[in-house]
């Protein structure tokens, strides 16, 4: 094609055309050929250029990744600064610059600052860049994490992403509440009342059959206070599944030992303890945010102790929502 068959739709569609290479094109023609290595060659020996370059900052970042509610950085410079010398610092976003506000210096070789709010939107690779006295002082690549990101990574290390948040949340315990503020005068798990077949042709013929399959522990020892929980406790569902059958085919094995053993109990006061006694079993099982002392010996010699914070995956999640403005929101988008 020619330069006149190119049209200006084609020129604001084709992405900084006017900056194009452009060869001419003949019929056998065995220059061609070379032409074209060559200039690859010369665009390949550019990008190089520039990752030599990048290499080559005069200066070093950290941290090399940031997310929201941590997101200050610190710039370590190879040669200390003036009191007169002026620093500009920007931040590349997909192709748009962004001039970075409240630069400090720290001393004459830190310089500290905080990441803008819009390059942690989405997970993405920003570029840092940095100019002293109008002169470029190279770049450096940082890993931005949104919280969506962060919450991905945090739900995919627990076994049960919605045990997890329903633990995070107090969940249960609100249902648990709900229901027992909202329960009707005369309330029975069989309805209509007096109702005792041991099969039902429905799903979840009761709330225990419901609590059971999602592992909904607390509220499952609410249902079984209230009257015709016992009943309840022996109804098979369509599948022909108890509560406790249910629990343990979803993967509940903790709760459905629970359930069975309420079959076995004869004084409600007993089975209550029984049960509250798994579920402080299970709590004293969670793992807390601790800090652990990492100590190294050399040939039976004492090297020294460091410290190091574990946090918990609870904890981990509890900081990630309170920097959400709408914490349900954020989990219901997630």
């Amino acid at each position: 094609m020619s330069e006149d068959t190119i049209s200006n739709q084609h020129r604001t569609t084709l992405f900084n055309y006017e900056h194009w290479k452009r060869l001419t094109v003949k019929d056998q023609d065995p220059t061609f050929v070379g032409d074209v290595l060559g200039i690859s060659m010369d665009i390949l020996s550019r990008s190089w250029q520039n990752q030599a370059d990048s290499e080559k900052a005069h200066f070093s970042i950290i941290p090399k990744k940031i997310k929201v509610g941590q997101n200050k950085l610190i710039i370590l410079m190879n040669e200390p600064l003036e009191p007169e010398d002026h620093i500009r610092i920007s931040v590349d976003k997909n192709g748009q610059r962004i001039e970075v506000m409240g630069v400090k210096r720290r001393n004459p070789y830190t310089l500290q600052f905080a990441m803008p709010a819009a390059c942690l939107q989405i997970s993405i690779l920003a570029t840092v860049y940095v100019e002293k006295n109008g002169e470029a002082m190279g770049h450096k690549l940082v890993k931005c994490e949104s919280r969506m990101r962060e919450l991905d990574q945090l739900l995919k290390t627990a076994e049960s992403p919605l045990q997890f948040l329903c633990q995070a949340f107090h969940i249960v315990g609100f249902l648990v509440a709900a229901l027992q503020k909202n329960i009707p005068p005369h309330f029975n798990l069989l309805q209509p009342h007096g109702l005792r077949h041991h099969s039902s042709t429905e799903e979840f013929p009761t709330l225990l059959h419901f609590a059971a399959k999602f592992g909904l522990e607390k509220l499952c020892w609410t249902l079984l206070e209230c009257p015709g929980g016992e009943q309840a406790s022996l109804l098979r569902n369509a599948a022909h599944l108890t509560p406790s059958e249910m629990a343990d085919r979803c993967g509940h094995h903790k709760l459905a030992d629970a359930l069975k053993g309420h079959l076995q109990m004869t004084e409600l006061t007993s089975m209550y303890t029984y049960l509250k006694g798994i579920s402080n079993q299970q709590a004293a099982c969670l793992q807390i945010s601790i800090l652990a002392t990492v100590y190294v010996e050399k040939n039976g010699e004492a090297m020294g102790h460091k410290l190091v914070k574990c946090e918990s995956r609870m904890r981990e999640l509890d900081q990630l929502l309170k920097t959400a403005e709408s914490p349900l929101q954020f989990l219901c988008q997630a």
